[in-house]
């Protein structure tokens, strides 16, 4: 009953949780022979045991060790701790190096739960997300606050941002992904800035040239801390006989020969049967979605059909392809878009630039949620 007391002979925090949860009195004895003498116990036991014994009708010895529990016992261990990585019925978005969380904030118009991260490295102003009834809340937590449980129980869509570096969010504690996008931080990718971050030819564009960033160097860590997310994700278990395999992603970066010839993109784009992520590149220029410059932007697309669906032609060529500059289409160049000035005009925007374009955005979102719906 809820008011006896138990001797707890072991110190095992699985068993305190129950006793703590179920309002018992317990008392923590470590020396099982000293415990099993004080109770006037002389008989030999095997040491592999597990039973509540009852003494008198208000006191009860639970014997257990974690090396001795019964399979009952850890057969329900194992079960409660599968359940919390376990998907909820709502699917859940995951977007690291988030920057400015649009793309999020559209799944969550979706109805999706929604997690993000970043470290404000970028230096882009989050946005809010939003549902048809207006913005709605989103929790704060720091990467030490990431467990496989931050969605268990919850039926209205619930929206989460880390605030840190996603290198610091270990996979396994990440909640079971239906899908996730990546947007590393580019300023060691861009050809503008190819004389602050050498990246060689012959060593694969990765950050070993004299000379390499740190920001190159973190670039390179992020893309393949990315990889063990991805991995992760793919192995977990949804039921008998059933894996997280559907899991699909998309990483954003801009259209360079730095990214494109990088090794970790090279493996990226390995068939998952051969050990890489499955990812096909395909490229929008933002100019044809209204962006004020070209900025050709490479999005690797794996496993969310819908997405290569909304951003390639019938035969798989470019759908949003610029047409050239003519006296009826003119480019402003990136470093002004960044600051959001156009010719003759400022901006109160100077983030413009950075960020997904919000009919990007909406496209990127618009695929995912349909690439899901596909799979039912």
């Amino acid at each position: 009953g809820g008011g006896s007391l138990l001797i707890l002979s072991a110190g095992d925090n699985w068993w305190e949780k129950r006793l703590k949860q179920r309002g018992l009195r317990f008392i923590k004895h470590d020396d099982r022979d000293a415990l099993l003498k004080a109770v006037g116990v002389n008989a030999a036991f095997p040491p592999s045991f597990w039973l509540p014994w009852p003494l008198e009708d208000d006191m009860v010895v639970l014997d257990v060790k974690i090396s001795s529990i019964s399979n009952v016992v850890a057969d329900e261990r194992a079960k409660e701790e599968r359940s919390t990585r376990l998907p909820p019925s709502r699917p859940i978005f995951f977007e690291g190096c988030c920057g400015s969380r649009r793309l999020s904030n559209e799944l969550a118009s979706h109805q999706w739960h929604t997690i993000s991260c970043d470290d404000g490295s970028k230096g882009i102003p989050r946005e809010e997300p939003h549902d048809w009834t207006g913005e709605v809340p989103c929790t704060v937590i720091p990467p030490t606050g990431v467990h496989p449980g931050l969605f268990a129980g919850a039926n209205a869509p619930m929206h989460i941002h880390i605030d840190g570096k996603l290198e610091d969010i270990k996979p396994a504690l990440l909640p079971t992904l239906t899908a996730a996008s990546y947007s590393p931080n580019c300023a060691s990718q861009s050809d503008m800035a190819a004389d602050k971050h050498p990246r060689l030819p012959k060593d694969r564009m990765v950050a070993v040239a004299e000379g390499a960033s740190d920001l190159s160097k973190e670039w390179d860590f992020c893309v393949k801390h990315i990889s063990r997310i991805n991995a992760d994700q793919r192995d977990r278990d949804l039921g008998p006989g059933r894996k997280n395999s559907d899991f699909g992603f998309l990483f954003e970066q801009p259209s360079t020969s730095r990214v494109r010839l990088h090794n970790h993109i090279w493996f990226m784009q390995l068939p998952i049967q051969n050990g890489g992520d499955g990812a096909q590149r395909t490229t929008v220029d933002i100019c044809q979605l209204g962006g004020p410059s070209q900025k050709p932007t490479d999005l690797w697309v794996s496993q969310l059909p819908a997405v290569y669906e909304q951003l390639c032609t019938a035969d798989g060529s470019q759908k949003y392809k610029c047409p050239g500059l003519s006296p009826f289409h003119q480019h402003v160049s990136l470093r002004t878009a960044k600051r959001g000035l156009g010719p003759g005009q400022r901006s109160s925007d100077p983030y413009r630039g950075a960020r997904f374009h919000p009919l990007l955005a909406g496209l990127l979102a618009l695929g995912i949620n349909q690439s899901l719906r596909g799979r039912s």
